[in-house]
């Protein structure tokens, strides 16, 4: 059993008969008020718990340019360097913490919507291979059009060749570099720009023989024949070394040779048939080979739509469909096959919705038949520059994990066994990604590849930012609603988001305050009771659903963040071949159980009594109690923190000494002891007790 790791889980998405849709949502308006309507404005602070970093959005690199190291920010008049967090970030943390508390539905028009490809050479009889098998795979050459269309033209025949024959006849020496060698390029450019083979060329005379492989498949061989047909060398990747038994070694350490070994001949049509490339075809093939995102830009691909450009043709292998139609292709022999549906494709999303969901209430939504405005206006966070310590240049793989890796993506509940993959109309995304929390940063390495690492200069734990939240004509619960997830339902001290790049390595971990609340007419406990009891009322179990378990136990980490990494190459192939698939948080961490630490507000907001302490003669006892009841009210009262102050005095005076003991340690300090009694009454009980300690 491969153990499963991954720095990423999801929250599942609500299904349609729970998403909550309110009755008002047709009535919302920018120009006529809701009744009970309220508009205003909220003043937050974030504090950085772990360092933070979001690439300066501003400065746009150049093509074959790294990303500006640089954190967001701008030049004020003096000169110096302003840092801040811009609005659509926070705007998409707060509205994916809604979505879920909320009980929304995942919005296929937030979702990258691409058709997803996937190779896996593992097995002969896997997925991959299963579908390949169907395919007639032939060759042809990619053109492009003045107008930026593509087409086709289909080769008379496709044939192989072996790394030996190219090495007898013409001296190119493939064989020679690949034979139990690694590659030191996997891409084919460096093929073709081989002295050897620019100086005898590509176009040759050869003849060309059937040779059996398996049953009753044959493989079309080329030889070179100066009295054959003219073709033209093709030449691919080379994925790894080509590894062959060795005639001299002892029987028992024989092995089956494996590795590429063969290139490719084209054998021109004198009347070539002309396969249209629709634009859909041409959008997904770009998605495939990273055309617009170059941290993932084929190297093969890079190489030949320069050539497209330059009014050249590129070599691709393709099938057709039933009707002789361009089914797919790609620029390898064995190339990554497309899912058969894209993402809006799925049953999930197969349909527009015409009742709103609370989140498209607030932040707004576009459709093609109507559009709204949001009521949520962001403004950018601004750091409060005598909190901001700009941390050394860190070097990462920032790539992020591709939704095509459908045992993680996708929910894995077959009852014969096997994969939802995207070619399953029913399969369903697995939810909303979060990252959860982690303690601290962890350093990462790049290994020997330096294309693929990038560079980031963070902010320190500790840097704060404040900006100020406006709304426009939002209801009480409306308004309860966005409280509860900036503060996570009001245990901002306990529960924290997740901001800007790195999160996989525990960066951007982040704590949301309330700070100033004068042009509300409630308070936030209030509001926030108002949608609590909005939601209990459609969702009795709400606070203990599993969309709050998994958002509150990703929020809180405390996990063994050994788990909390991606997995290597190795890992991916071996939990495809065992049938593994990503657990849900909670399942895979049994032990984080955040339900325990939810108390509805209906219970937290009653009248908080004096507290007994007259019975407790030592801290243990105490700290156990005084626990239990802050994790209902969430704050004491000043009179009962006053009465703390004065219990822990005494039993310190008493010279109880397990208690001495305990308190000696700054973990009780900076734990229990500041949330019963606030930071200033704690700083004022150590200095009291400092002398007896």
């Amino acid at each position: 059993m491969t153990l499963v790791k991954s720095p990423y889980n999801f929250v599942p998405a609500s299904t349609e008969d729970q998403v909550f849709k309110p009755d008002w949502a047709k009535d919302v308006s920018h120009d006529i008020p809701f009744e009970d309507g309220e508009s205003g404005e909220i003043e937050i602070e974030i504090t950085a718990e772990t360092p933070i970093f979001i690439r300066d959005g501003h400065k746009k690199p150049k093509d074959g340019e790294k990303p500006t190291e640089e954190f967001s920010h701008f030049i004020d008049k003096n000169g110096q360097k302003k840092y801040f967090i811009p609005a659509t970030s926070l705007k998409g943390m707060v509205r994916n913490v809604l979505e879920i508390m909320s009980f929304s539905r995942l919005n296929k028009n937030l979702i990258n919507d691409h058709r997803y490809a996937f190779r896996d050479l593992s097995k002969s009889t896997n997925q991959y291979m299963t579908r390949y098998k169907k395919y007639e795979i032939q060759g042809g050459w990619l053109k492009e059009n003045e107008d930026g269309s593509w087409l086709i033209e289909k080769c008379e025949e496709l044939a192989h060749i072996d790394h030996r024959d190219l090495k007898d006849q013409l001296d190119i020496p493939f064989r020679d570099y690949f034979l139990n060698k690694q590659p030191k390029t996997k891409d084919s450019q460096s093929k073709y720009e081989n002295s050897v083979v620019k100086n005898v060329g590509l176009v040759h005379s050869f003849k060309t023989v059937k040779k059996p492989l398996f049953g009753n498949v044959e493989l079309n061989i080329a030889y070179f024949d100066s009295e054959g047909r003219k073709g033209q060398l093709v030449f691919t990747g080379q994925p790894g070394p080509r590894k062959e038994d060795q005639r001299d070694l002892p029987k028992e350490k024989k092995f089956k040779s494996s590795g590429k070994i063969r290139e490719f001949v084209f054998f021109d049509s004198e009347n070539p048939k002309i396969l249209r490339v629709t634009k859909t075809q041409q959008k997904d093939f770009k998605f495939i080979y990273g055309h617009d995102d170059p941290g993932n830009l084929s190297k093969d691909w890079k190489y030949w739509r320069e050539k497209l450009k330059h009014g050249e043709k590129a070599p691709v292998f393709f099938a057709e469909n039933e009707k002789g139609e361009l089914e797919h292709f790609g620029l390898s022999y064995m190339y990554k096959l497309p899912f058969k549906h894209r993402i809006s494709e799925l049953n999930l999303f197969n349909k527009d919705f015409v009742d709103k969901d609370l989140t498209e209430t607030l932040f707004g939504y576009a459709s093609k038949d109507e559009a709204q405005k949001g009521r949520l206006f962001f403004g950018h966070a601004l750091a409060e520059s005598d909190k901001v310590n700009v941390l050394p240049k860190v070097e990462a793989v920032l790539g992020g994990p591709k939704a095509s890796y459908f045992p993680f993506y996708l929910e894995q509940h077959k009852d014969k066994g096997g994969y939802f993959t995207y070619d399953d109309l029913n399969a369903r995304l697995r939810g909303f990604k979060r990252y959860p929390v982690q303690s601290k940063e962890v350093k990462t390495s790049s290994g020997d590849n330096q294309k693929v690492v990038s560079y980031f200069k963070p902010l320190d734990k500790g840097a704060k930012f404040k900006v100020k939240l406006r709304f426009h004509n939002l209801k009480s619960v409306e308004i309860g609603g966005v409280l509860s997830a900036l503060t996570f339902h009001g245990y901002a001290d306990t529960f924290f988001h997740s901001l800007g790049a790195a999160k996989p390595f525990g960066y951007g971990k982040v704590k949301i305050r309330v700070n100033d609340t004068r042009h509300l007419k409630k308070s936030c406990e209030d509001y926030m009771l108002d949608f609590e009891n909005l939601m209990i009322s459609k969702y009795p179990n709400w606070l203990s659903s599993p969309q709050i378990k998994e958002l509150f136990a990703m929020a809180k980490g405390e996990v063994n963040e050994e788990f909390l990494s991606y997995p290597v190459i190795k890992d991916f192939i071996s939990i495809k071949q065992e049938n593994e698939s990503l657990e849900p948080f909670t399942e895979f961490f049994e032990n984080v159980d955040p339900s325990k630490l939810l108390k509805p507000f209906s219970v937290r907001l009653k009248p908080q009594n004096k507290l007994e302490l007259e019975s407790f003669d030592n801290y243990q006892d105490l700290s156990k109690y005084l626990n239990e009841e802050i994790s209902i009210f969430g704050e004491f009262t000043e009179v009962n923190k006053s009465q703390i102050f004065d219990k822990i005095v005494q039993i310190i005076e008493a010279k109880h000494k397990d208690s001495i003991k305990k308190l000696r340690k700054d973990s009780h300090w900076d734990g229990n002891i500041s949330s019963w009694l606030g930071n200033d009454l704690k700083d004022d009980l150590k200095e009291k007790l400092n002398p007896l300690l």
